[in-house]
């Protein structure tokens, strides 16, 4: 039976590798996806998709503001990922309507 403290368990966000201080993984303004947790004697934090507002690079923190509201100081980058939604621009696709030739469509 595992214990409490089994660190053998899989993270699902895991934490980029930095190469130095100089080039931290997350930058201000970036979006992540900042897990769900709890700790004893705190209140559960609900966590979800966010913009970064600061990074400590020596504390190995940040700060997000959420999208849906409210803010989270001091979240520990083993809890953020990059959200893997925030890739790009999306695609534009033609309309399945459309038939190239005709005039219809629009008013007049």
């Amino acid at each position: 039976m595992p214990s409490y403290c089994d660190r053998s368990a899989e993270f699902i966000f895991d934490p980029p590798a930095m190469t130095s201080e100089a080039d931290p993984p997350f930058a201000v303004g970036a979006l992540v996806s900042v897990a769900a947790r709890m700790v004893v004697g705190k209140p559960p934090k609900d966590g979800g998709v966010g913009k970064i507002t600061r990074v400590d690079v020596p504390a190995r923190t940040l700060d997000v503001r959420y999208v849906l509201g409210g803010r989270e100081r001091d979240v520990g980058w083993e809890h953020v990922s990059r959200d893997p939604y925030a890739t790009g621009a999306r695609k534009k696709a033609a309309p399945t309507n459309f038939v190239p030739g005709e005039g219809g469509g629009g008013r007049r």
